[in-house]
């Protein structure tokens, strides 16, 4: 529905698994590079309102992310029938996997949009990596997933070979240590980044995950890469709706905040009183049972 609702057609769509996030979270700047949906599906076979939607598309090419054991060779087998050419983006586990999304969107980057800065956000919860994801997506910049400790070794080698020069790091020092910011950090310097810039290497973060999700959108319109013409909203309880609503906002330049199911968190209420004239549209991806009627009056209240 997503998908339907930001996108006429298209030729190329992102078709990650439903059932678990680190693969996907790292896939809305991808999405937004290619001009493409992002579409969930079951590990070993596509739901028939997918392949529907495929085909309404009118999609040429569709990037699988992840290995065999998320997204089955079935599900290729079922794309390449359907006249699509299928593409698998992967590596040996999630960390692999958001450096191989990055290094295909630095192959097709070059000059001044050439990829030298990177989002960073822990591997092994969601909310921050989907806060961000509109933000790099407009930014053209990849999310790179790191231990809540250590910089995996995978990492810090797509660091060297990217050439990365600066960052941001997504959520708190008990989300991402200031170990892994200060490791970061002497990797960027040693590509060449400014060793007196203290801002090399920055954070975003707030005490909760929906004010993490403010401060990233408060960031994304200081850098001028985002507006508030669209505002898109999902659940910060879990990530499927959230993962195409990013994918799709990030398209169109737009962020995404979270929310609890059945009241807004007054921090976001807060924004939303102090950015109100500036809101064209809101967008609440999934249903009532995920984010209520309640939030919703509320949003439309401002």
């Amino acid at each position: 529905e997503t998908s339907k609702a930001y996108f006429r057609a298209a030729d190329n769509v992102v078709l990650c698994t439903g059932l678990n996030f680190p693969d996907a979270l790292a896939a809305a700047p991808l999405a937004r590079l290619l001009g493409a949906p992002l579409l969930l599906t079951r590990t070993d076979a596509l739901d028939e309102a997918t392949m529907t939607e495929l085909e309404r598309l009118g999609a040429k090419n569709v990037y699988v992310i992840g290995g065999v054991d998320v997204v089955s060779g079935n599900i290729m087998t079922q794309v390449t029938d359907a006249g699509m050419v299928g593409h698998r983006i992967y590596g040996d586990d999630r960390y692999e996997t958001s450096v191989a999304i990055a290094e295909e969107m630095a192959t097709r980057l070059s000059g001044v949009y050439s990829v030298r800065r990177a989002f960073f956000a822990r591997g092994d919860n969601f909310p921050d990596a989907l806060a961000v994801g509109p933000v790099a997506a407009t930014a053209l910049s990849p999310i790179i997933l790191v231990r809540t400790g250590e910089v995996p070794g995978v990492v810090a080698t797509a660091v060297d070979d990217l050439n990365l020069t600066s960052g941001v790091i997504v959520g708190g020092s008990d989300v991402v240590t200031d170990e892994v910011k200060a490791s970061l950090r002497t990797l960027m310097i040693d590509n060449g980044g400014d060793d007196m810039d203290p801002m090399i290497v920055e954070r975003w973060s707030g005490d909760t995950r929906y004010e993490t999700a403010i401060a990233i959108v408060e960031h994304g319109l200081e850098w001028r890469v985002i507006d508030l013409d669209t505002l898109g909203f999902a659940t910060g309880y879990n990530f499927p709706d959230a993962l195409g609503g990013g994918a799709a906002l990030g398209v169109y330049g737009s962020p995404l905040l979270l929310t609890t199911p059945d009241a807004l968190p007054t921090s976001v209420d807060t924004f939303l009183d102090e950015r109100a004239s500036e809101i064209g549209r809101i967008d609440i991806f999934g249903g009532e049972d995920v984010v209520g009627e309640a939030v919703r009056s509320a949003v439309w209240s401002k």
